[in-house]
């Protein structure tokens, strides 16, 4: 599911038109999807700027 497709559903399901994200998630990862509504939406600038981690695993066959 993209972050775009995932806005769209929470705004007809929530029926807020003000509703945004932190940022697009990698199709070949998974993780969480950040989402603000209404006013808060504002503080997304803030959380852009926050340090982000980032963990993964492999094996070696």
């Amino acid at each position: 599911m993209s972050s775009f497709f995932a806005i769209s559903k929470l705004r007809k399901i929530l029926n807020i038109k003000k509703v945004g994200h932190t940022g697009t998630l990698d199709p070949l990862a998974s993780g969480l999807l950040l989402v603000a509504t209404g006013n808060s939406t504002k503080l997304i600038s803030y959380l852009d700027k926050a340090r982000k981690t980032y963990v993964f695993s492999f094996n070696l066959d």
